[in-house]
């Protein structure tokens, strides 16, 4: 999948880098677990450039799990043409390559019942490391495969263990940062993922699938190294009943033994969330629910989880090679597929800067429409090519602007702002189990979407395809406009208030 739209649940009120209280969704098996971390009144003074450089190289080594995450949605896109090819040492159909890309989706969809529990029992650094045993293990099945199933069951194995990483790296930076660094730091880790897919997008394009599938283990080993070396976040800690762990830990990030307060607040929020555990709100019940601050934000989440697949956002980034082939468009697909990585890559960070500066719902509408207009003109592209209908200009250029446009959108809009709003809509008495719901929507719809792209080629056409995706778009554009309220600069009692009205 795209990065931006696995984005694990980090919630709460995103005017929240200041000294505020941050809250923090931990995904588990059907229920959540609130953890609410006062700021200390470091946020308001300078930060230690020691503390400031430890932060950074923790998150960095969690981060690994995003570019090792990375490297197993981007393995597919340059592997995927090799593999169906007449030359290739298995067999595998185009029906075979949709399964092949899409397991990884269905695989990460299971994860949500062990990581949580896990997270909570061994702690954030411990789960990250057991965590890289199945994702190595998928790879020797692929690495060694002498049939379709063993890719199968090596891309599902790997999709499970990646799923976990995209929760688990998340939940430590928001657990280890400083609020005035949070917002940056929180970042690191979607960045990570797209850089993980460039460079398989760039090193695929010159070794085999196989050999993408080694460097992959070898990135993973250097991933358990890293993370190995760091402690647990101060709050896994103390919920694992080590508060001499958690201070030791604290000081070593902060680079100071000032932390008593910074101290309290965690054995508070620990303390309280043990106290209120009895009474968090079940998977199952979160739908009858009737107050409208829970009902109406609970499935505009849901809505936005959806639109931001059916995209086709999951499809283009796994077939990328594949479509730029079929397309006849005159750049290299292989260069294509790393111009398509790159300008995905540049567009994420830049969203970094913007995201907090413009008003969520007029990106959202300004972005879908973008990428409506985009599929529409990918789609009016493969229409005229393959019905011979000529034109007074060369349109060679036109897949690769279109889908250009389509990825910048993305990562400016749906990308990130989908699990950004999450938070900011969504009570904090649901916020877990309502993060849960969503991404169970996130990753059952880009295994379907994935796993039915080839399908929907054969039956729709290349262009009737992208045509609907762009539909999708603008029912979200819509949508959008009527029902999502603005949040920018509106404390959380704000936006809930805005659903009574």
């Amino acid at each position: 999948m795209s990065h931006d739209d696995l984005r694990p649940l980090v919630s709460g009120d995103y005017d929240l880098y200041g000294d505020e209280e941050q809250k923090f969704g931990i995904l588990g098996d059907s229920a959540s677990v609130l953890v609410t971390a006062k700021a200390s009144d470091g946020a308001s003074r300078a930060l230690d450039k020691v503390s400031v450089r430890r932060q950074i190289w923790a998150t960095l080594g969690f981060c690994l799990g995003g570019f090792a995450m990375g490297n197993t949605l981007g393995w597919s896109s340059t592997a995927l043409p090799e593999l169906e090819s007449s030359t290739s040492p298995i067999l595998v159909s185009q029906s075979d390559g949709a399964f092949i890309g899409a397991l990884v989706c269905l695989g990460a969809l299971f994860q949500g019942p062990t990581t949580g529990y896990l997270m909570v029992r061994f702690g954030r650094r411990a789960t990250m490391i057991l965590n890289c045993v199945p994702l190595i293990g998928g790879w020797m099945l692929i690495i060694s495969a002498k049939s379709v199933w063993m890719l199968f069951l090596g891309r599902f194995v790997t999709g499970f263990a990646i799923g976990s990483f995209s929760v688990i790296a998340p939940v430590y930076i928001g657990e280890i940062a400083s609020p005035g660094i949070r917002g940056a730091l929180g970042t690191c880790f979607q960045m990570m993922v797209v850089f993980g897919i460039f460079v398989m997008f760039v090193v695929g394009a010159y070794v085999s699938w196989k050999s993408l599938a080694i460097f992959s283990v070898g990135t993973t080993l250097v991933l358990i190294l890293v993370v190995y070396s760091l402690q647990d976040s101060p709050t896994s800690y103390m919920m694992r009943s080590r508060p001499d762990l958690a201070r030791k830990a604290l000081v070593w990030l902060r680079n100071s033994a000032d932390i008593e307060e910074e101290i309290y607040a965690i054995q508070k929020s620990v303390h309280d969330m043990r106290q209120n555990g009895n009474g968090r709100i079940r998977m199952f019940n979160i739908f009858f629910i009737k107050d409208p601050t829970v009902r109406k934000p609970l499935f505009l989440c849901m809505f936005l989880a959806m639109s931001q697949q059916l995209s086709g956002i999951n499809a283009v980034m796994t077939f990328t090679v594949s479509i730029f082939q079929s397309s006849g468009a005159s750049v290299d697909p292989n260069t294509a597929t790393i111009i398509i990585g790159g300008i995905q890559l540049v567009s994420t960070l830049l969203s970094s800067f913007t995201v907090n500066r413009v008003g969520r719902k007029t990106t959202l509408i300004v972005t879908l429409a973008i990428m409506a207009l985009s599929l529409i003109s990918f789609g009016t592209f493969f229409y005229l090519n393959q019905n011979r209908i000529s034109t007074s200009v060369n349109l060679g250029w036109l897949p690769l602007l279109s889908l250009g446009l389509f990825i910048i959108s993305f990562s400016f809009g749906p990308g990130p702002l989908v699990w950004l709003m999450l938070g900011e809509l969504l009570s904090p008495k649901i916020v877990g189990v309502a993060g849960g719901v969503a991404s169970i929507t996130t990753w059952g719809l880009a295994f379907s979407v994935t796993l039915g792209f080839p399908f929907m080629v054969k039956y729709l056409g290349d262009f009737g395809t992208y045509w609907l995706f762009s539909v999708f778009c603008i029912v979200s554009v819509l949508v959008v406009i009527r029902y999502l309220p603005e949040t920018r600069n509106k404390t959380l009692r704000e936006i809930q208030d805005s659903f009574t009205k």
